[in-house]
């Protein structure tokens, strides 16, 4: 599915000088929803992608003893403070009041679709966006 989303975005990736690094072995399987995963990664590769010229999407996967961690990763200016605590924040009250100064719909579909598929945000800037989507028991 990750291969078929970098396809789409392989012409608008090449105009802004972009790489996308994919580095998750063909066999690897995540369990959730497909089309609802879809979106999200759909999300995580075109703000990666068009952020600033020439940035570099790296997408892999790390495995703990009991989760799956799908991680993005890019080298672009990373998130504002605000915009990554309210993503990481669990506090439902605030899940569908954007940030202000904020009004992408990507990131608001992240961690809404995400709750659906009960996986978990890690979001963080080392410097650059790194998104953690993270499936329990996998």
């Amino acid at each position: 599915m990750i291969n078929n989303k970098i396809l789409l975005f392989e012409h608008i990736a090449a105009a802004n000088n972009a790489i996308i690094k994919y580095e998750i072995a063909s066999g690897e399987t995540i369990l959730t929803g497909p089309k609802l995963l879809g979106i999200i990664i759909h999300n995580l590769i075109d703000n990666a992608i068009k952020i600033r010229h020439g940035n570099t999407l790296r997408i892999y996967i790390r495995r703990s003893p009991s989760d799956l961690h799908l991680i993005f990763e890019d080298n672009g200016p990373g998130l504002p403070a605000e915009l990554i605590r309210w993503l990481n924040s669990s506090n439902s009250e605030e899940d569908s009041i954007l940030p202000a100064g904020y009004e992408g719909l990507g990131l608001l579909l992240l961690k809404q679709i995400s709750k659906i598929l009960l996986v978990d945000l890690n979001v963080a800037n080392r410097p650059g966006a790194s998104v953690q989507l993270i499936s329990k028991g996998q």
